[in-house]
């Protein structure tokens, strides 16, 4: 199975672009270059216009295409109104690129480059999740909410983007034929390798398979993103939305505290840590490495407690740490 950068999602264009309320709808036009059919769904993503993606992507892909940019498919379900959730975000690919790799005759390929980043109206997103929560069932209280705000935490801190597209040339226009498949590798990493990988050592701490010895979910693929590592599920089979990350970041701990004051001291790998249901973070002493279970829809989610998921995942990464 494919890993695709999610445009989601953790997943995953560029802000000056992003149509407002009472904003001149995005002019759809032909593309004369490869390039510019990308830059054409790019743009059109950007300016949340999804329902005008269609001509701009190839008839025998268009339904793939069109599910992985619309955000109102991702995060809408049966009871979920995705669009209050979708109308609150400004979505932006910082080191944007678009580039030609090849062409012959009507057929070509393009490399897409960037960091994809979401921000969202904080007071927005809490209804939307509270309203989602309650729809689907589940636990809306304020920590279940929380978790949802750590998700998209994830998505400001940014996704890599590295993705190879093929274009195609149908009527004299070109037109963008393939979905954001990233160019980084699905598999688990061997940990006890004789170097770490070089695109993302964190990735190499600890694989999916021992992952999944550590709690009822069931996770598939582990990605790089940007300063760190995510562990998901396969989203299609189970139908269920969890994610784990791991990533590095600057900072003092006491001030973490300060910030999530409803949390627990701990003792992880023989190092300080502090454990709440956002994330836990543990005190490596040139920097603080945090782990950040964040579970929004899964038959498991009430056997589950996060914070001891993300300290014996701490026991098995921090001692491997490099």
């Amino acid at each position: 199975m494919r890993r695709r950068t999610p445009v989601l999602l953790s997943a995953v264009l560029a802000v000056a672009l992003t149509v407002m309320p009472g904003l001149a709808t995005l002019v759809v036009r032909a593309a004369d270059t490869p390039d510019g059919a990308v830059n054409a769904v790019l743009d059109t993503f950007i300016s949340k216009q999804f329902d005008l993606l269609g001509p701009l992507v190839c008839e025998e892909k268009r339904e793939e295409i069109i599910a992985e940019f619309d955000l109102r498919s991702l995060f809408g379900g049966e009871g979920v109104d995705a669009q209050p959730l979708v109308d609150a975000m400004t979505l932006s690919i910082d080191d944007r690129s678009v580039g030609v790799l090849s062409e012959d005759g009507d057929t070509a390929s393009v490399q897409i480059g960037g960091t994809l980043r979401m921000v969202i109206d904080d007071a927005a997103a809490r209804a939307w999740a509270k309203a989602t929560l309650e729809a689907i069932g589940q636990p809306a209280d304020d920590a279940s909410i929380e978790a949802y705000m750590g998700f998209f935490t994830l998505m400001v801190e940014g996704t890599p983007i590295d993705a190879t597209v093929e274009v195609v040339r149908t009527d004299g226009q070109w037109l963008m034929c393939d979905d954001l498949e990233s160019g980084e590798p699905e598999e688990s990493y061997d940990p006890n390798a004789t170097a770490p990988p070089a695109v993302n050592p964190l990735c190499g701490l600890m694989t999916v398979e021992e992952l999944n010895t550590l709690s009822p979910l069931v996770f598939a693929l582990v990605t790089p993103t940007d300063g760190g590592c995510t562990y998901d599920p396969d989203y299609e089979a189970t139908g269920s939305f969890y994610s784990v990350s791991i990533y590095l970041q600057e900072g003092e701990l006491s001030f973490l505290k300060e910030v999530w004051p409803d949390g627990q001291d701990l003792t992880i790998a023989g190092k300080e840590a502090w454990g709440t249901e956002t994330a836990t973070w543990v005190d490596i002493g040139d920097g603080i490495i945090a782990i950040q279970p964040v579970i929004f829809a899964s038959g498991d989610d009430e056997q589950v407690d996060v914070i001891a998921l993300a300290t014996a995942i701490g026991e098995i990464i921090v001692p491997r740490l490099p």
